[in-house]
């Protein structure tokens, strides 16, 4: 899910700046965090193994991360693959730092 995000993202680069940046629509860009929140919170990493109130900081934790690594891809000239920007988020957002070790 998360590759084939990237990819939509990529191939409509112009629209997706405009949307996840300072001058973007907050309202867009609170509904993408929104869902990408509730993904998040019923993944069994996080929600069967994280008590309640903790797994909604862990939650935001991930989705804002991975929003800003996206609007960073996006700012950068995406000069990664959607591919590689997929493996990343999903790594840092299952082992964080320690992935890379």
């Amino acid at each position: 899910m998360t590759e084939n995000l990237l990819v939509y993202i990529a191939n409509n680069r112009e629209s997706c700046q405009t949307l996840f940046s300072e001058y973007g629509d907050p309202s867009f860009q609170k509904k993408v965090m929104m869902l990408a929140h509730d993904h998040v919170i019923k993944t069994p990493l996080v929600g069967k193994h994280t008590k309640p109130d903790i797994s909604e900081y862990v939650s935001l934790y991930i989705v804002n991360g991975s929003i800003h690594i996206v609007q960073s891809w996006l700012k950068n000239g995406l000069k990664q693959s959607p591919k590689e920007m997929a493996e990343l988020i999903i790594k840092l957002g299952n082992r964080g730092l320690s992935s890379f070790q």
